[in-house]
């Protein structure tokens, strides 16, 4: 399992969303998120804004 913001941005520069629907609120964005439910889930924590997208950058 990854943890934290660092290590997961290590795999996914975009972070992780919960679904292709999701909508970053946090403002611009460089990368796209990942799309993935269970990564999402494990790391629903790291998800700030509640945008249902983890470690966007």
């Amino acid at each position: 399992m990854i943890e934290g913001n660092v290590e997961l941005n290590k795999v996914y520069k975009g972070g992780v969303a919960r679904s292709s629907s999701a909508k970053n609120k946090g403002g611009k964005t460089k990368y796209k998120p990942f799309v993935s439910k269970e990564i999402y889930d494990a790391n629903k924590k790291s998800d700030r804004d509640n945008d249902m997208i983890a470690c966007e950058r």
